[in-house]
Formats: structure tokens, sequence, C-alpha cells
């Protein structure tokens, strides 16, 4: 019974030292998010001649250049890409 113990012991101070020679873990840096990077422009207009207002507003991304259009505070819509043909 003694052997064992020795052998737990001497396991146990195996693994505390192996633990202590790895390097401690680095947590990452919170990165900011840019700034500017989304802009809006808001539109309203009438749509037809019986004097219905349409309103709305586009939506840029100007780290990828994509664009989306809200109307009347709807699910933006990705646009389509007019350097695409």
């Amino acid at each position: 019974m003694k052997a064992l113990h020795a052998v737990l012991v001497i396991g146990g101070i195996a693994l505390g030292l192996l633990l202590a020679s790895l390097s401690p873990a680095v947590a990452q840096q919170d990165r900011a998010p840019a700034a500017n990077r989304y802009q809006v422009s808001a539109f309203a207009g009438q749509a037809n001649g019986n004097g219905d207002m349409v309103h709305g507003c586009y939506i840029i991304d100007t780290a990828t250049g994509e664009t989306w259009m809200s109307l009347a505070g709807g699910v933006p819509q990705r646009m389509a890409d007019p350097r695409v043909k």
C-alpha cells in the first residue's frame, strides 16, 4: 500500500511540474467596432399620382460596399451590385 501512495505522490508532483511549465492562457483583446462603418440615407416621396407617400432608407456598409434598402421600416433587403453584369 505504501508503494501505491509513493506512486501517486510522484505522479502528482510530475503533473504539477508539467502544468506549471505550460504558458498561461491569454485573453484576446477586444476589438473596437469600426467607426463610421455604416452610412444611412433616408428618402421620402410620392410613389404614384394618387398622392401615396413612400419612405425608407438606404444602408451602406463602407467596409464591404454592400447596400441594403428598407421601405417603411420593413426588413432591409440587399440590393444588387451595379458593378456585376
